[in-house]
């Protein structure tokens, strides 16, 4: 697995925020949808293949478990922040499309 969005990731038009502990990895992306701004998260464990690359996997040994879970909190807290500042900018752009109010 590389850093390279996946298909549910491709409209997402910025660099992901990205949150360590160690080698696991939070990675939040800003999606869009009919409904409005979200964003997802991906977990994964950062290892080194047998030539020596930097690799992803989204398994997780049971001892990282609760660093994992520790993640995720952290992940979840930034990712309401990001949620809440998107919908904040995609109100304030559909006000501006719609005109002023009469």
């Amino acid at each position: 697995m590389s850093n390279e969005p996946t298909h549910e990731h491709e409209q997402s038009k910025k660099q992901p925020t990205v949150i360590r502990d160690g080698r696991l990895k939070a990675t939040l992306w800003e999606n869009e949808s009919e409904r409005g701004p979200y964003v997802s998260i991906d977990v994964s464990r950062t290892y080194t293949d047998e030539d020596g690359n930097p690799r992803d996997s989204r398994s997780i040994f049971v001892s990282d478990a609760l660093r994992a879970s520790e993640l995720m909190r952290e992940a979840y807290s930034k990712g309401r922040t990001i949620e809440k500042e998107l919908r904040r900018e995609h109100q304030a752009q559909r006000s501006q499309e719609q005109g002023p109010e009469r």
